[in-house]
């Protein structure tokens, strides 16, 4: 589909499969909904403001959550019925493969059974 505006004689609108485009007044196509830079910053401050906030809640969680292990402690038990929850706090063995001492010791076997993965971390210094 093409959406021109008669008036100004400008390319409104490209869809080709779905993948619809809106070219700004220099013709450079730009995703639909793509943010402007002034938008872009906004959004980055909002993120910035919510991460901040996140770690401030998790904070305070954090604090209870010990106060409760304190007081359970206190009283010997690793399980409490207060009005309609059960809180457990139980010691969790796991088992896990020194990959350190793997590589160090049988080099060729850690080679062999390394996988690599791949990933993308999202950043906002």
């Amino acid at each position: 589909m093409l959406q021109l505006d008669y008036k100004s004689k400008k390319v409104l609108q490209l869809d080709f499969k779905s993948d619809i485009m809106i070219l700004d007044k220099k013709h450079k196509p730009k995703p639909k909904g793509a943010i402007t830079m002034k938008n872009l910053e906004n959004k980055v401050r909002e993120y910035k403001e919510m991460k901040r906030l996140a770690e401030e809640a998790q904070a305070v969680i954090d604090s209870i959550a010990d106060e409760i292990k304190a007081e359970m402690t206190a009283q010997g038990v690793s399980e409490m019925d207060v009005d309609i929850f059960k809180i457990r706090w139980t010691p969790i063995t796991s088992e896990r493969l020194d990959t350190t001492a793997l590589k160090n010791e049988l080099p060729d076997i850690a080679a062999r059974f390394t996988k690599t993965s791949h990933s993308r971390r999202f950043v906002i210094a």
